[in-house]
């Protein structure tokens, strides 16, 4: 299991303990690799592949559609001439259209948190990490003014990207916020994963995919509006990561971990 970029570090753990793999960061000696992050290398990968045409990729993608690296020609050349499985469905048509297919889809599981006696308390009331862009800093203005007195905690500076020091931010955390980076509402999975195996609770904004939302309805808090739903404090109980992984891992990691045996 190949692993691009380190945001991707604990899903790619996981992955490796489930399938009895080993987890690298540089191509070795073998010939078959799973790939976290080829987004970030993409042109790398192809001139590997170049090299030694023996060496197949099995792309674990986690970018939108609307993502600037779907623009990339080494990564649209990557993904054609290897496997693909996406973490949403909202990709296929866009996917489609580029002549590339998705057999099955993937999902981004984390190692679970064992509560510890000295745990960090958990002082900031609202957090959101994530790139920063118009929307998310609006939100975070509107919050500001609508809740002085609370510990309101926007990190767009990218220097969490380490999981050890996110997990720290995570465990201070009350609330987290999922705030897609574009306007089609893709359900980034990966941020409200590794918010959930931390303890945190999430709120998200409604996606666009309708099945994903019912799926995950038992385990965040989902609204059409972040400041309005503090505001009505409509606060349910929500169920653990625990049953959501077990629950995505029975609907989605079967099939793609069935998948991969076969190719294997």
């Amino acid at each position: 299991i190949l692993v691009l970029h380190p945001i991707f570090t604990e899903c790619a753990y996981v992955l490796s303990k489930r399938l009895d793999m080993p987890m690298v960061t540089e191509i070795g000696d073998q010939k078959v690799f799973i790939v976290y992050g080829a987004h970030t290398q993409a042109d790398k990968l192809l001139q590997k592949q170049t090299d030694d045409p023996y060496i197949k990729y099995i792309i674990l993608n986690s970018e939108s559609h609307k993502s600037m690296f779907m623009e990339n020609k080494f990564y649209i050349k990557l993904m054609r001439q290897n496997v693909l499985i996406d973490y949403t469905r909202l990709n296929k048509d866009y996917l489609g259209d580029l002549s590339i297919v998705s057999p099955c889809q993937h999902w981004f599981d984390f190692p679970r948190y064992v509560d510890k006696p000295d745990k960090p308390k958990k002082t900031i009331d609202i957090l959101f990490v994530g790139s920063k862009c118009d929307r998310r800093v609006a939100v975070y203005e509107k919050l500001k003014a609508s809740f002085p007195l609370m510990n309101i905690v926007f990190n767009f500076e990218w220097d969490c990207q380490d999981h050890t020091k996110l997990n720290e931010l995570l465990l201070q955390a009350k609330f987290v916020l999922n705030i897609p980076f574009y306007e089609h509402n893709i359900l980034e999975t990966h941020r409200i994963n590794k918010a959930l195996s931390l303890g945190c609770q999430v709120v998200t904004l409604f996606s666009g995919d309708r099945e994903m939302d019912r799926l995950y309805k038992p385990y965040i808090h989902q609204t059409h509006d972040l400041v309005d739903f503090f505001l009505k404090k409509r606060v349910k109980k929500l169920r653990p990561y625990e049953e959501l992984a077990k629950e995505m891992n029975n609907r989605i990691s079967a099939y793609m971990l069935w998948y991969i045996g076969m190719l294997n």
